[in-house]
């Protein structure tokens, strides 16, 4: 009687675990399709965006100033907002991120002048550590073995974000300028009152004091480099980012100029991407680790 009972309360215990565990990728999982349908709905009309608030012809050093303060702002806090999330847990370091994320949105959305809207680029930058919260969220939780399937759903999601955000924000977009943003604030208000209200911590927070020599983003760097096994992997990461960001930076000015695309057919091009993108996550990870090894 009594290893039965113990036996039904182990299997309760067990069967929370797992919903716990499901509502917490689920948020997760939503915050990245989010993050990656913000990013998105900037590509296609940032060029009008940008005409719009300045008033000059030639855009295209406006969008690599937006492009790299962002950048810049990602690479001076994320150390910090990593060190942060080890120190204070992940789940405050992410909603700090997302209300970033949406007060960005809201920057673009009204912002008359062009100070406005870097400054909207810069606390976006600054609060833009949701990806690598998430992936460490994901880590945190998975066992050894759902790892590479787990980071591959964290990318499919990305690539989700990636279909809906470019069309969203060329169909927005061309009905109303400013709308995409309206919409990407909105929606990132909504992820954050459903991480603020349904995930939990998943790191026990550092009883250690916070070393300030850590948050400065060139000593993380040097550290990285020192390991030699881990060279490679950072030159082939730096190769595959700074190639995605050429695209991203250039592919509506371009499409807009040699074809004459307006915001939605920009949309539907980047859609495409992130399609593949998807596919190729979703389904290609697993089998690969199995075959080749990590």
């Amino acid at each position: 009687m009594i290893a039965q009972l113990s036996r039904r309360s182990a299997s309760a215990g067990c069967a929370w675990s797992k919903l716990a565990m499901q509502k917490s990728l689920t948020v997760i999982y939503t915050a990245i399709v989010l993050d990656a349908v913000g990013i998105g709905l900037i590509f296609p009309i940032l060029p009008s965006l940008l005409e719009d608030v300045t008033g000059a012809r030639n855009i295209a050093p406006y969008i690599g100033i937006m492009t790299a303060l962002y950048a810049v702002m990602q690479f001076v806090f994320a150390p910090i907002l990593g060190a942060l999330s080890d120190r204070l847990g992940r789940r405050p370091v992410l909603l700090i991120s997302l209300g970033g994320a949406a007060i960005n949105y809201l920057f673009l959305a009204f912002a008359p002048n062009l100070w406005l809207l870097l400054l909207g680029r810069a606390i976006a930058g600054l609060t833009s550590a949701n990806v690598s919260v998430a992936t460490a969220y994901v880590t945190d939780i998975s066992p050894e073995n759902t790892r590479a399937r787990r980071f591959g759903l964290l990318n499919a999601m990305f690539g989700i974000g990636f279909i809906i955000g470019p069309v969203l924000g060329g169909a927005l977009g061309d009905y109303w300028l400013r709308l995409p943003f309206i919409a990407a604030a909105v929606l990132n208000a909504g992820n954050l009152l459903l991480a603020f209200l349904v995930l939990p911590e998943s790191r026990t927070p550092s009883r250690e004091k916070l070393d300030l020599a850590a948050l400065n983003p060139l000593r993380s760097l040097r550290w990285a480099l020192s390991i030699k096994a881990l060279r490679p992997m950072i030159f082939i990461f730096f190769a595959f980012a700074a190639t995605g960001e050429v695209y991203g930076t250039c592919w509506a000015l371009w499409g807009g100029d040699t074809f004459q695309w307006n915001g939605l057919w920009i949309g539907l091009s980047l859609g495409a991407f992130g399609v593949c993108q998807t596919l190729a996550q979703a389904f290609l990870p697993g089998p690969a680790v199995k075959l080749l090894g990590e």
